[in-house]
């Protein structure tokens, strides 16, 4: 619950979390990573289809589902910084899971200005993400090579 917003998440504690001040994100956190990666995914021009669970991909070969874990900036921790975490499971055609994986990456925040908490954030997304793509990348290709 603590992402499923449009302000941005601020750790200041075990389980304790605060929202900055009059900063607030175009979507709620959960739907714009996941148009994020979907784009990181097409910007790569490698898959013939790219799309996400809320939309029904035709001819889909693969299912990458994700669960977002983190996706705030942590002041409890000596350095400010921003968290990105999330899950991945990788399932194919046949419904067999391919791989599952938990993608993290961290990115200082410097001084903590509301922009630089967005840059640290993309900075830990797009580390992810290009993380993410690789090993989904390889995980189809062993795949196709084993269909007869």
């Amino acid at each position: 619950a603590v992402y499923n917003t449009f302000h941005v998440a601020v750790a200041t504690g075990p389980y304790r979390f605060e929202y900055v001040d009059g900063a607030q994100w175009t979507d709620r956190i959960p739907a714009l990573f996941r148009i994020y990666l979907k784009r990181r995914f097409e910007n790569t021009n490698t898959f013939r289809a790219v799309g996400d669970p809320t939309e029904l991909t035709r001819g889909a070969e693969y299912n990458l589902y994700t669960d977002l874990r983190a996706f705030h900036i942590d002041r409890a921790s000596s350095e400010e910084r921003a968290v990105v975490s999330y899950g991945t499971r990788l399932v194919n055609r046949r419904g067999e899971t391919l791989g599952s994986r938990v993608f993290s990456a961290t990115s200082p925040t410097g001084e903590g200005d509301v922009d630089r908490y967005a840059e640290a954030l993309d900075m830990a997304a797009r580390q992810t993400s290009s993380e993410t793509i690789d090993w989904a990348s390889a995980l189809i290709r062993t795949d196709m090579e084993s269909r007869p």
